[in-house]
């Protein structure tokens, strides 16, 4: 979960960079609508990755969930 956490915060400061460099940028006409859409393209990618890495740690947290169960029957594990 610290890795989500990580990743997340990440992402974060990812954004307000981009947002910031937007902010401070004067520019006229379709330069800046090109600009503001690789902006976009880059916060979206960043979020699929995002969203594919918290889905794995998910993925682990069920396995590990199942291991303990499994020790638990075996009476080889004590965590509740």
């Amino acid at each position: 979960m610290d890795a989500v956490g990580a990743a997340l915060s990440q992402s974060d400061k990812q954004e307000t960079v981009l947002v910031s460099s937007l902010d401070g940028w004067h520019a006229e006409g379709n330069r800046r609508d090109e600009i503001f859409c690789k902006v976009i393209q880059v916060f979206r990618a960043s979020m699929a990755n995002l969203q594919s890495e918290l889905l794995n740690v998910a993925g682990e947290c069920v396995k590990l969930k199942r291991r303990v169960v499994e020790l638990q029957a075996l009476g080889k594990c004590g965590v509740a």
